[in-house]
């Protein structure tokens, strides 16, 4: 084999193993913004299950209001650190982040009726918000665990 091919196939070499540690680069970065959306969502998630309620095992509906107040902040505001990830995950086009993105928009609607309405406050509610944040985490897990190899 003659020196220059070698010479080139080498160049290739080291292009290549540098374009597939920039993509490997780009991925840890958007494994750790779905790690951070999903931390977020655990801890909204336990902080709705830990909310204190009354001997029937409603949640009182002032401490559920102050929390999803919290959370209504984050999922509506631009500028939240919340969106911000998923606008990042959005862009980089990341598997699965439509279906994210549609469970978010519900999570976001049903967060923000509870909040804005008192009658649309029961028992329900406030279950059917922690069943969404419980499917927003399973897709999050899902998406890391098959796209990242988590």
């Amino acid at each position: 084999m003659p020196v220059k091919k070698i010479f080139s196939n080498q160049l290739a070499l080291r292009k290549r193993i540098d374009d597939l540690n920039g993509m490997l680069k780009t991925m840890e970065q958007q494994k750790s913004e779905l790690q951070a959306v999903l931390q977020i969502i655990e801890d909204w998630s336990e902080d709705l299950r830990t909310v204190d309620r009354t001997n029937l095992g409603v949640p009182y509906i002032r401490a559920v209001k102050q929390l999803l107040a919290k959370q209504r902040v984050a999922l509506s505001s631009r500028k939240s650190d919340f969106n911000r990830r998923i606008a990042n995950l959005k862009q980089a086009e990341v598997p699965f982040t439509e279906d994210l993105s549609q469970l978010i928009q519900l999570l976001r609607k049903d967060v923000t009726s509870v909040v804005r309405d008192q009658r649309k406050y029961s028992a329900r509610s406030v279950e059917n918000i922690r069943q969404l944040q419980g499917r927003v985490i399973g897709t999050c897990s899902a998406i890391l665990a098959v796209y990242y190899e988590e």
